[in-house]
């Protein structure tokens, strides 16, 4: 087959293929990275709120209160616990005296009864009896000071006979007391201070009295 002259003429308008070169076998190598900087944290942002003279003056305020509320609460615990231990001790003393009481008049009588005789007795009764009223009404005077020592205008309760009762009124004149008293016979005083209640027994002591002669 018959081919033109330009088959064989080099044609310049077209580019000329490079070929990409062969990769080389040597190894590549990097610089070291450097190394870290530490940059300093920022600092945290201040958020507290700002203490006006308002709120420091409502903080001072309810700090005031609540220590108002737990000294208050203290105190009425104090006082409760001082009422309880005095309100015991004031029973047991009371049992106590009324024992000493008891004993000392049965010992005056049993002294009384050991040195006189039957008729002398019949004759000293009434001043024995005179003698021993007026050693009941001086206990009586110093237990009731005792128990009133602590007290704003106490109230004393008064019940037996009218002359022993206007002798112990006699006695507590002068003295800051309020006394109600009541007229019911018999020969012994009993006084009522709210729960304690303090009696003189001398009619007891009296019975023992009859009941020793009797007996002789």
């Amino acid at each position: 087959m018959a081919r033109s002259v330009a088959f064989y003429l080099p044609c310049f308008d077209e580019q000329p293929k490079i070929l990409a070169p062969e990769p080389s076998p040597l190894a590549i190598e990097f610089d070291e990275p450097e190394p870290a900087i530490d940059l300093p944290e920022p600092e945290p942002e201040d958020i507290r709120p700002v203490l006006t003279d308002e709120l420091r003056e409502q903080l001072l305020e309810e700090g005031r209160a609540a220590a108002r509320a737990e000294c208050d609460e203290m105190i009425a615990r104090e006082r409760a616990a001082v009422a309880q231990r005095l309100e015991e001790e004031r029973r047991r003393w009371s049992r106590e005296e009324g024992e000493r009481l008891g004993r000392e008049f049965r010992d005056s009588l049993g002294r009384y009864s050991a040195r006189i005789g039957e008729d002398v007795e019949r004759i000293l009764e009434p001043f024995v009896v005179r003698e021993i009223r007026e050693k009941m009404l001086v206990a009586l005077m110093d237990t009731l000071r005792i128990l009133i020592a602590d007290r704003e205008n106490p109230v004393i309760h008064l019940s037996g006979p009218v002359d022993l009762l206007e002798a112990v009124c006699a006695k507590l004149n002068g003295e800051d007391i309020a006394t109600k008293i009541e007229d019911v016979g018999g020969v012994d005083v009993r006084a009522r201070l709210d729960a304690t209640t303090i009696e003189t027994r001398l009619g007891e002591w009296m019975a023992q009295l009859r009941e020793g002669d009797d007996a002789a």
